[in-house]
């Protein structure tokens, strides 16, 4: 095995999930996989297959491991989903934005949200506001966002995934989600009126490591559990940073 330092990226997009292997030295990409997102075969709305990602990744990460002594994994993924998490476990589907939300819940939703001049968010259709997503979900499931249940960003869950450790990140909460004023650089009005802000992971920023590779992970992909995992942002900034 080689000595050399290798960090890998996992970019879980809409249509796509790719990860990447670097040379941290030189920057140079080593590997790159790449598969097609799908749907949660039988769930009640149009859902992320988290567990066929999972699977996915899990699968690369081992091959990955192969190459090189990987020290650090940096999570990047859109930012319309979020995990709701309670007792560390999943309480439902991610949902997916394309998922249509039933016009008077859209147009109550939008009633309630804060102006684009605080938020710096559009009103966008179906689910590509998150603060819509909750606030439909919330109709469905009244106690879906009761005490003790962690709002997670979906770059952020894979970050905990992968760690065990919950956070959440500006550039995620400050993608057209209507939960984040960057000016106040804290959560919006409408995140404070629902109750949201209060559930909101805790802030980290991007490049912090939260942690190393829980056991299980390390175990299934032959990784070594002081692999660090960083708490990783919105796809958007991931690729700005990259140009630049």
């Amino acid at each position: 095995m080689s000595a050399r330092q290798y960090a890998a990226v996992l970019d879980v997009g809409k249509t796509h999930s790719k990860l990447s292997l670097w040379e941290t030295g030189s920057g140079r990409r080593v590997a790159e996989r790449v598969r097609r997102n799908g749907s949660v075969p039988g769930a009640h709305y149009r859902a992320l297959d988290a567990g066929a990602i999972e699977h996915w990744l899990c699968e690369t990460l081992r091959e990955f491991a192969s190459l090189g002594a990987i020290g650090h994994i940096v999570p990047v993924a859109h930012g319309a989903a979020a995990a709701l998490l309670a007792d560390g476990q999943l309480l439902c589907p991610p949902m997916d934005y394309e998922q249509p939300l039933p016009p008077a819940t859209l147009s109550e939703y939008r009633a309630l949200r804060d102006p684009f001049s605080e938020t710096g968010s559009p009103a966008l259709p179906s689910g590509l506001n998150l603060g819509a997503q909750l606030y439909w979900l919330e109709s469905l499931q009244p106690k879906l966002l009761a005490d003790g249940t962690a709002i997670v960003p979906w770059a952020q869950y894979w970050a905990w995934r992968l760690s065990g450790v919950t956070s959440s990140e500006r550039t995620s909460l400050g993608s057209h989600t209507d939960l984040w004023n960057p000016w106040e650089n804290a959560p919006s009005r409408l995140a404070v009126r629902r109750g949201w802000a209060s559930r909101l992971a805790p802030l980290r920023s991007a490049g912090d490591v939260l942690g190393g590779l829980r056991a299980d992970w390390a175990e299934r992909t032959h990784l070594a559990t002081d692999t660090r995992v960083l708490c990783g942002l919105h796809d958007s900034n991931a690729a700005l940073l990259a140009a630049r």
